[in-house]
């Protein structure tokens, strides 16, 4: 019995350490395997992280499973689309503010050395032209300017309580004539007495802009409707015009800096295309909405809306 209770307890050690030796060894390859394949990956992602830092924006990184690094492969390839999209965008701002500056510069230096050359006198009208263009310069700059500063969050705007009711019908009021020039007639129906916290120069800049858009592309004989009303503590403006329309896919695109819908760099078919970009930062500059739509006249519609003053 005792060398039979011995050779069992020999053979049970001998198991023991076959099976401890076993688990060593499983242990020891599957860790190997496991670290090389998240070495692997971990790799790859260094590797484009740095490419992304030295401005590669198309590097990608491929997404299997479902686990915590295909999660931030997504992750990682969002942010690297963003990078390019941001890029692509500020090469376009670039490119376009150049083309808009080139324009009018060409223009004036083209018109003085007529003059220079004899071929146009140097009298008052062609001095007023050259002011025309000087005045297009500046309201340009100052439109970048603006947008620059609405970018870096410094754009200056000063809200307190007004009455946005008084604001919009006494800037409608004040353009009769400019409607009345573009063929445009204007319905208006503005609920009295609503408060907003605002900066009421601020707004009648985005009125002028929206009224500016409104008359230069909206056919003439046109309407201009214009709507104040409160929807569920919100002040809600909708400013609507007839012909033409704008496509359904380049609704989303309208406030886009230096963007028309035609496509075209023609000053005979608007302004400089930044009206609608300078009215978007104006209306984000008083946390509130702006979105465009199709008017059931058959034009464009502006739906903003603006949060009402908490009442004390």
């Amino acid at each position: 019995m005792e060398r039979m209770e011995s050779r069992f307890l020999e053979r049970q050690q001998r198991n023991l350490v076959l099976i401890v030796v076993s688990l060593c060894v499983a242990s020891l390859l599957l860790a190997g395997g496991l670290s090389w394949w998240l070495g692997r990956r971990t790799r790859a992602l260094a590797g484009a992280t740095l490419r992304l830092t030295e401005g590669d924006y198309h590097t990608r990184l491929p997404e299997r499973g479902r686990d915590e690094l295909s999660r931030l492969a997504r992750d990682f390839n969002v942010l690297a689309a963003t990078l390019e999209a941001s890029r692509d965008a500020r090469a376009r701002w670039v490119s376009d503010t150049a083309h808009e500056l080139r324009t009018p510069l060409a223009v004036l230096r083209g018109e003085i050395e007529a003059m220079q050359d004899g071929i146009r006198p140097l009298n008052q009208e062609n001095l007023s032209s050259l002011a025309q263009e000087v005045g297009q310069l500046e309201r340009l700059v100052a439109d970048l300017r603006l947008l620059s500063q609405s970018d870096a969050g410094a754009l200056d705007i000063q809200l307190a309580p007004m009455d946005l009711s008084d604001c919009l019908a006494s800037r409608l009021a004040d353009a009769d004539r400019w409607l009345v020039e573009s063929g445009l007639t204007l319905t208006e129906q503005v609920e009295p007495g609503i408060m907003i916290r605002g900066d009421a120069q601020r707004l009648r800049q985005l009125w002028n802009n929206l009224l500016d858009n409104s008359c230069a592309y909206t056919q003439p004989p046109g309407e201009l409707r214009v709507t104040l009303t409160k929807s569920q503590g919100m002040a809600v403006v909708t400013w609507e015009d007839t012909t033409p329309g704008v496509p359904e896919g380049e609704l989303a695109r309208l406030t886009e800096r230096l963007y028309r819908v035609e496509g075209s760099r023609s000053r005979a078919s608007g302004g400089s295309g930044l009206g609608l970009s300078i009215a978007s930062a104006l209306v984000n500059a008083h946390g509130a909405t702006l979105t465009p739509s199709s008017s059931t006249l058959g034009g464009l519609r502006w739906t903003l809306r603006f949060p009402l003053l908490a009442a004390d």
